[in-house]
């Protein structure tokens, strides 16, 4: 154990923290180099430790403990990656109340602690370390593309541990840092993130667009324009049914590229509005990825199985204008106080049009004239020209009733 005596005495010496810059330096160096000669990891974490308890006393001085610190960030990459943790983890602890002043040290041993950690895929205890950095409030000056790396890399850390909420926060920070000089690989980036929140927020149409405009970005390489192709087609079929939805469904359908999906099938089979087997149902589910399959809604079905319900009930108006609930409840093999609800809230959602008698157990559906949908259309343009004058007499009411005089 003469290295460990050799390393006790020159800690000893440095003790005082009076020594000048260069020597910190030199002493700092030397003591690096005793603990790389050290018998096992145990000695030198323990070593370690011992330095950092004397140079972080509040007494130590602080120019001399910042140049000692400077000599420990480089000298912890020799230790093994499970001592590594360890120590950094230790040392971060100790700094942490005088972060102001080791801000400088403090920030390449974040990056080591959560590079070693998203080895391990320990995603969230990474995205908490890098986090800690304060890239805003600090007074270490960071430039805006080591911000937006940094931003885009906790933002996927907090995707990969499915903390949502965190990531779009850290992914918005990113957005507004994006301007005509950021590199497209950023952009991209940016993008691709943003497209799975959406997706795991349960946005699959504003998910499906982006993962479409993804699959169009010819900087992008052709197996990740293919996957985002198929991940835009898989959104927007466990979309709830809309008239946007449909929007988006065309689109994809009339993309050339669709026809090797193995999904393009069932969703030409959806668009048309045609009722869905629950084998076609099982197929598609294998090609989802586990938070998409099961996806629960509020009372506790699954969010796939719930879609589809929806679309064959909007199917079965194609076959039938008057249905008994019993006669729905066989022919869609499912139970009728489940069916009335779902087309109750379909109904006050605006996606359903029927009436529904309790007494009688039956609905009628609406067989929607084709012009009807323009008739609305016309309708929401005039309520938004009557608001726009209204707004237009509250601002300038005397040019108003002069104009409306004139016209008369």
């Amino acid at each position: 154990m003469e290295q460990v005596q050799v390393f006790k005495e020159i800690l000893n010496q440095i003790g005082s923290g009076q020594g000048t810059f260069r020597e910190s330096g030199e002493q700092g160096r030397t003591l690096m180099d005793v603990v790389r000669q050290l018998p096992s990891s145990d000695v030198k974490g323990e070593c370690l430790k011992s330095f950092l308890d004397v140079i972080l006393r509040e007494s130590f001085n602080i120019v001399s403990a910042r140049q000692y610190l400077n000599e420990f960030v480089t000298g912890v990459n020799d230790l093994d990656a499970e001592m590594q943790k360890m120590v950094i983890s230790y040392a971060l602890d100790k700094m942490q109340s005088r972060s102001i002043s080791f801000e400088e040290q403090m920030y390449p041993l974040r990056l080591r602690l959560a590079a070693e950690l998203e080895r391990e895929q320990n995603w969230l205890q990474a995205a908490r370390v890098l986090s800690q950095i304060p890239l805003e409030s600090g007074q270490k000056q960071y430039t805006k593309e080591n911000k937006m790396e940094l931003y885009l890399q906790i933002g996927r850390l907090f995707l990969e541990a499915e903390e949502f909420t965190e990531a779009e926060n850290y992914i918005h920070r990113l957005g507004l840092l994006i301007d005509s000089a950021a590199s497209e690989e950023i952009r991209i980036s940016h993008s691709a993130a943003f497209a799975r929140i959406q997706d795991f927020k349960r946005k699959y149409i504003e998910a499906s667009q982006r993962y479409y405009d993804l699959s169009r970005r010819p900087t992008v390489a052709e197996s990740e324009r293919k996957m985002a192709l198929s991940n835009a087609v898989n959104c927007i079929l466990l979309a709830p049914v809309s008239s946007q939805r449909s929007r988006v469904m065309a689109v994809l359908i009339k993309d050339e590229r669709s026809l090797e999906l193995p999904t393009y099938a069932f969703l030409c089979k959806v668009f048309d509005g045609k009722t869905i087997k629950r084998q076609e149902i099982d197929q598609f589910a294998a090609n989802l990825q586990p938070h998409q399959r099961d996806a629960l809604t509020p009372d506790g079905s699954l969010l796939l199985e719930q879609t589809f319900l929806e679309h064959n009930i909007l199917s079965t108006r194609k076959y039938f204008r008057v249905a008994t609930f019993q006669g729905l409840s066989r022919l869609l093999d499912i139970p009728v106080a489940k069916l009335e609800k779902i087309m109750v809230n379909m109904v006050s959602e605006g996606r359903l049009h029927v009436k529904i008698d309790h007494t009688k157990g039956a609905v009628t559906f609406e067989q929607e004239h084709p012009l009807n949908g323009w008739d609305k259309k016309l309708e929401a343009i005039c309520m938004q020209v009557n608001k726009a004058t209204e707004m237009i007499a509250a601002r300038h009411p005397e040019w108003y009733a002069s104009v409306s005089a004139d016209q008369k």
